[in-house]
């Protein structure tokens, strides 16, 4: 029978640690409670429309629940493997800005939807008794979004001119969205010369503070 992870001697290292990193410890508590207030501040007036707002708010839900991982690995002293996701945490932020401040969202949002459907289907094909996802009208249409969104350097990124971030709804009709943006799709992580970001389900709701840290303070359980 293997013994529990979370041990008495963890908790207690992972309070030691805290009190030894307060500081650095309550800024990234003090950023986690302010996306929190400000979620909960907004959640009643919260009204998505078309795939641009749908995957930034998957991508929000995404944020948080890395930030809570990244929290909680820090505390129990795997600072090294919580660089990994704090790395991811900065791609999906860089995802974030450059579908955002797109004058066209939805556009982008179709382009990096299309990328992360096409590499589902690579890993698929390397597992041929897996799942077989279907090959749909417009894979022409997929490959080309794909293409266009993975050739795009965070060179390219950085020396455009910043726009406003769009909130209003573009011209586009969500009846129109191809069906493979019209869900969450589940993905493997996908590698390309810009970006790492894995595909999640995760809710882009947080949830509330039920659980604890490891060393007491509350936190949003991923």
């Amino acid at each position: 029978m293997p013994s529990a992870c979370v041990s008495a001697e963890l908790i207690e290292e992972a309070a030691a640690r805290r009190r030894r990193h307060e500081a650095l410890f309550n800024a990234i508590a003090q950023l986690d409670r302010t996306v929190e207030e400000i979620w909960f501040a907004n959640v009643g007036r919260i009204r998505l429309h078309g795939p641009g707002q749908r995957v930034l708010a998957v991508l929000f839900g995404k944020a948080t629940k890395s930030l809570d991982a990244i929290r909680l690995l820090c505390e129990t002293g795997f600072g090294q493997d919580a660089v990994i996701l704090t790395r991811s945490l900065v791609n999906l932020v860089i995802n974030v800005w450059y579908i955002g401040s797109a004058p066209d969202p939805d556009e982008r949002a179709l382009d990096y939807n299309a990328s992360g459907w096409m590499a589902q289907r690579r890993f698929f094909a390397n597992f041929p008794r897996r799942t077989v996802l279907p090959e749909p009208p417009d894979l022409a249409e997929i490959e080309g979004r794909a293409r266009r969104w993975d050739a795009v350097t965070i060179l390219d990124t950085s020396t455009r001119q910043r726009a406003p971030i769009s909130t209003t709804r573009t011209a586009r009709s969500t009846a129109s969205v191809p069906a493979w943006i019209t869900r969450t799709p589940g993905a493997p992580e996908r590698t390309t010369r810009v970006r790492t970001v894995r595909r999640s389900r995760s809710t882009t709701r947080p949830t509330t503070n039920t659980s604890r840290s490891l060393s007491g303070t509350p936190f949003r359980p991923c």
